[in-house]
């Protein structure tokens, strides 16, 4: 990681919008502009089968996002977003 990092990538919610924001996350990651990227999403069994696919590090549960700077991106729907921000 170099001193322009912005940080770790946690992507919540990995419907249509948050698989195109993950891909996205990967590539920075690649080009080493981010550290770690995370995904959460409720349907563990659909993150185990992306996983096959690209790479990230998956979450069991939000709370086990590392206590480290990071960047969120939020694509769950709304009416859960104060829920998942608490």
């Amino acid at each position: 990681m170099n001193q322009r990092e912005v940080s770790n990538i946690c992507i919540v919610g990995l419907g249509r919008q948050g698989n195109v924001h993950l891909q996205a996350a990967i590539e920075l990651k690649k080009m080493k502009l981010v550290g770690d990227v995370f995904a959460y999403d409720t349907n563990g069994d659909y993150v185990d089968e992306i996983l096959q696919e690209f790479d990230f590090i998956k979450l069991d549960r939000l709370e086990d996002i590392p206590k480290v700077k990071n960047t969120y991106v939020l694509c769950a729907p709304s009416n859960v977003h104060d829920d998942i921000i608490q």
